[in-house]
């Protein structure tokens, strides 16, 4: 007769790391959060960058970090402003794309405003690699005579449309706050 025994792992919920965790180890290597990531090294901040520098206050975030939680935001589905404070502090994706900082709703809001140029910058770049990387296919589909915009078809809707696309979820976020 063979017995075996079943051992229990231990509860280690409040256990603290003496070494800190690389979050990417926790996000699958096909999350979105990497191609954001990307998108937004292309895009020259520094000019933005600088206007913090040597100004009297609290430490500004860079508007990098910034433009990441935006994008990642879009991409999402536009979401509003309290909704990326929020999922910094929950979501793996938004913690990574942050570097683990918590900017607040207000200077999420306060940028999305202040930095379109950047971020119209950054729309146009993510639809350029997305188009050449073939990643991402927006399209018409007809159903008995009627247009419905969808993911798959054969008619491909033109890099503007895609922007105003993209244009649209942003104004739909900032509407949100």
């Amino acid at each position: 007769m063979v017995v075996l025994f079943m051992v229990l792992r231990d509860n280690t919920i409040n256990q603290t790391m003496l070494v800190p965790m690389d979050l990417r180890k926790l996000i699958p290597k096909d999350h979105p959060c990497y191609f954001i990531k990307n998108v937004a090294d292309y895009i020259d901040c520094s000019k933005a960058n600088r206007e913090f520098a040597d100004t009297p206050g609290e430490f500004a975030y860079p508007r990098e970090l910034l433009l990441r939680l935006v994008l990642m935001s879009v991409f999402d589905g536009g979401l509003s402003s309290r909704e990326i404070e929020r999922r910094t502090q929950t979501d793996v994706g938004y913690m990574y794309l942050a570097g683990m900082q918590h900017p607040s709703y207000r200077t999420i809001l306060r940028f999305k405003r202040d930095y379109s140029d950047l971020i119209d910058e950054a729309f146009k770049m993510t639809i350029k690699i997305a188009t050449e990387e073939d990643l991402v296919k927006i399209h018409h589909v007809s159903v008995d005579g009627t247009k419905i915009k969808a993911k798959t078809s054969i008619n491909k809707l033109t890099n503007e449309q895609q922007l105003k696309i993209m244009k649209q979820h942003l104004e739909k976020s900032i509407k949100l706050d």
